[in-house]
């Protein structure tokens, strides 16, 4: 299973979310999360969680186009073309 957050200053929460995702029990999460390009201390939150998520942080085009890059990363996308 793969779950995909994007966030753009939203490090209140961020820290929150990412655990809550971490919680669950289901076997095998992959977990993603787009920030896009956030200035409030949202890439520390996410570096220091960088051993159980994948992140990438630079400035996207909103939501919808965050969501996309982070699927088009998963491990699922290599045989989905």
């Amino acid at each position: 299973m793969t779950i995909v957050t994007p966030s753009l200053n939203q490090g209140r929460y961020l820290r929150s979310a990412i655990d809550s995702v971490l919680a669950q029990d289901y076997p095998s999460i992959e977990y993603i999360v787009i920030d896009g390009g956030s200035t409030d201390g949202s890439r520390a939150i996410l570096a220091s969680y960088a051993h159980r998520l994948t992140f990438i942080s630079e400035p996207d085009g909103g939501q919808a186009q965050a969501i996309n890059k982070g699927l088009r990363r998963t491990r699922a996308a290599s045989w989905a073309g």
